[in-house]
């Protein structure tokens, strides 16, 4: 016997089947043995998760293992039992098999002890029963019939107890009294009853693979005739059979009404479509949806179509009253059409035979059906796809003159025959080679025109050509011998980066900025494009790796922003000693580094900068504390007032370029007074001469 293997780790048996129905149709499923499938399905994760629970393993330890939920495994380990690979006993039932067993051992000997030491206080009916001979008391577990265990003893032998079918594997409880008078365990007399009367009413037909306990269970059943397993109650399997095949048979008659009625409805129209002038000429009726064969009784043309569309009078070939056409009608047919554009090339048959045409426009020679051209305005297909249907006149003249020229090389008898669109192709190879001759590249700019035709347009349909594999390896290198670039933006990107690279090596190893020339600030926009796109995964990591080797970084976009704000906080600490940037607007380049050190010693203050970030500017120079920050700011403005009028002596109303300095003098004085300048800030007010006491400072 031959099986075939499916993967079906996460599948049921019933896909099998559905599967190996539908896939194999011309493989005789009689002789497959839907049992051994069945088995066969439940390899990998149910026999891993059998062999788990035999080792011991708990329930929840398996469903950490296999990666399935603990109701997942619970219900694979009883699908198994049903299916028999799969005895249900493990470590932990026999464990508590043994401790019944031991606790009903102890209770029993509790028992005799205390009938032995107690004395006897008999009733009437123990004394009544004293009289004639005593009886021996029974133990259940001594006269089991076999395949029967006792798991827990009643307190006799016509109280319950609780026993183990060897045979089915199911727990019963019933009293040993009524075991031993029928003889065995009660569920598989009822399982043995369900088989016999199943097998009564269907003969060799089902095969139940679970046990049944009562009518209203349901068990597991496969139905041999059509392969399926489902579950049903004992009682309902033994009225109905097999549900799927009853509502497969219920679907296969009301599929059969349903095309009884339509094909009664089809041959009841004939009259109707032979009047309309079309008889049925086909062999078997294909639907009302589908196209069925038509004889025109006007010209006798077979034609396909759908019936709808005769009733409906549309989407016709021939149109009544009609006749069969000759060649030279379909020629004048075809010119009274289209014109001089289309050329009728073969010999003209029916309105369903073939035609080879040809556009007289682009040169193409195609075949067309004359039904679909005339009727269904199906043009050459190759104009179509590029939406020309109607060119302008002077492309038309263009193309005219190149079919000219062509047709005057094919009636030449020394000259050897080439199609016109491989003619085509060699004249704008020869217009590219003079232009790679004449520039020595052959990245055509737009609108380059040669001998009338967009030759930058040629050329990118080449490159398409070639990316989608249309390219003849005999095209391919007679482009590849004039250098032309396959994929231009590659070659685009890489020259920029073997530019900014010498950049980078001429200039120490310094990226260009947005303050330089306008050729550096082109190399920073790009630099800046790179950044974004490789922070959102969209360049390669070829590219990445190029990229990093100039010190280019993704793990923040404004890197190469910081790096240059922090060469001008360098510049400008050489330059005035320390880190104090105005934040005025009209100092030109330190407006923008004001404005930037500000938010950095907000964001250091904050602790939202990075630590590698707040360390290299601390050791620039650029203070933490604001407030220092703006001491700072303000002595500043008062050297230059002091500069510039040789005194502090500031009145309080005082306002200059929109500064308070009379407020900010005033509040020195009295943090000085107050105590609350430190050390640092009074020698640096007192170097610039400033006077603490306000009556002195008028002196």
């Amino acid at each position: 016997m031959s099986y075939v293997e499916l993967d079906c780790r996460r599948s049921d048996p019933s896909w099998i089947r559905r599967e190996i129905t539908a896939k194999l149709s011309c493989y005789p499923l009689e002789k497959i043995d839907w049992t051994a499938v069945r088995q066969n399905a439940s390899k990998s994760v149910l026999l891993e998760i059998i062999a788990l629970a035999k080792q011991g393993v708990t329930r929840q330890k398996i469903s950490e293992i296999v990666h399935l939920h603990v109701s997942t495994v619970s219900q694979k380990l009883r699908q198994a039992q049903c299916d028999g690979l799969f005895d249900g006993i493990t470590p932990q039932l026999l464990e508590r098999e043994k401790k019944k067993r031991q606790k009903a051992q102890q209770q029993k000997n509790r028992l005799q002890k205390k009938m032995k030491d107690t004395p006897a206080k008999l009733s009437r009916r123990e004394i009544c029963s004293s009289s004639s001979a005593p009886r021996k008391k029974t133990d259940p577990s001594e006269s089991l019939p076999p395949g029967i265990t006792l798991i827990r003893s009643g307190k006799d032998a016509r109280s319950r107890s609780d026993f183990l079918c060897t045979a089915c594997g199911q727990n019963f409880s019933i009293s040993p009294a009524a075991l031993l008078k029928h003889g065995g365990c009660p569920i598989c007399r009822k399982y043995e009853s369900f088989l016999k009367d199943l097998e009564l009413k269907y003969p060799n037909e089902y095969e139940v693979l679970s046990s049944c306990q009562d009518l209203r269970t349901p068990v597991k059943v496969l139905h041999r005739i059509c392969g399926e397993t489902f579950q049903k109650n004992a009682s309902s399997l033994l009225r109905k059979g097999c549900s799927i095949c009853a509502e497969r048979m219920r679907i296969e008659r009301a599929n059969e009404t349903r095309r009884n009625l339509g094909t009664q409805k089809f041959f009841d129209l004939l009259p109707e479509f032979e009047r309309l002038g079309y008889p049925y000429s086909g062999k078997g009726f294909q639907g009302f949806g589908n196209k069925n064969a038509f004889r025109c009784s006007h010209c006798g043309e077979l034609l396909w179509t759908t019936a709808k569309s005769i009733l409906d009078g549309r989407n016709h070939i021939c149109i009544s009253p009609c006749r069969k056409k000759t060649p030279d009608e379909f020629r004048a047919q075809i010119r009274e059409l289209t014109g001089e554009e289309y050329s009728v090339l073969s010999e003209y048959q029916s309105a369903t035979a073939p035609v080879k045409l040809r556009h007289n426009t682009c040169g193409l020679v195609y075949l067309v059906t004359p039904a679909h051209f005339i009727s269904g305005n199906r043009r050459c297909p190759a104009c179509a796809k590029k939406g020309v249907r109607l060119p302008d006149p002077a492309l038309l003249e263009k193309l005219q003159n190149v079919y000219a020229d062509w047709d005057e090389r094919t009636n030449d008898d020394n000259q050897q025959y080439i199609g016109f669109l491989d003619y085509t192709w060699e004249r704008h190879l020869e217009d590219l080679t003079e232009f790679y001759l004449h520039y020595g590249h052959t990245n055509v700019p737009p609108g380059y025109l040669a001998r009338g035709f967009d030759l930058c347009e040629w050329v990118s349909g080449q490159r398409k050509a070639y990316r989608q594999g249309r390219l003849s390896e005999d095209r391919i290198r007679r482009l590849e011998s004039l250098n032309i670039i396959w994929n231009v933006p590659e070659h685009n990107w890489q020259k920029t980066y073997d530019a900014i690279r010498s950049y980078w090596i001429e200039h120490d190893h310094t990226l260009p900025d947005r303050e330089s020339s306008p050729k550096e600030l082109r190399y920073d926009i790009w630099i800046q494009e790179q950044i974004k796109r490789g922070r959102k995964k969209l360049l390669s990591s070829e590219k990445v790796s190029l990229l990093a080797d100039i010190g280019i970084r993704f793990d923040y976009h404004s890197d190469v922003q910081f790096d240059a704000m922090c060469d001008k906080l360098r510049r400008f600490a050489q330059e005035h000693g320390h880190c104090i940037v105005p934040l005025d607007e009209g100092h030109g380049e330190t407006a923008p580094l004001g404005l930037w050190a500000q938010r950095m010693r907000l964001q250091m203050a904050a602790g939202t900068l990075s630590p590698d970030r707040a360390a290299l500017l601390i050791k620039i120079g650029l203070p933490v504390n604001n407030k220092d920050a703006k001491f700072q700011n303000k002595l500043e403005k008062l050297k230059l007032f002091r500069k510039e009028h040789g005194h502090l002596r500031i009145p309080q109303s005082y306002v200059e370029n929109g500064d308070h300095l009379g407020r900010w003098i005033n509040s020195f004085r009295v943090r000085y007074a107050k105590g609350q300048l430190s050390p640092h800030q009074i020698s640096a007010l007192e170097e610039i001469g400033m006077v603490w006491n306000a009556a002195g400072s008028d002196k």
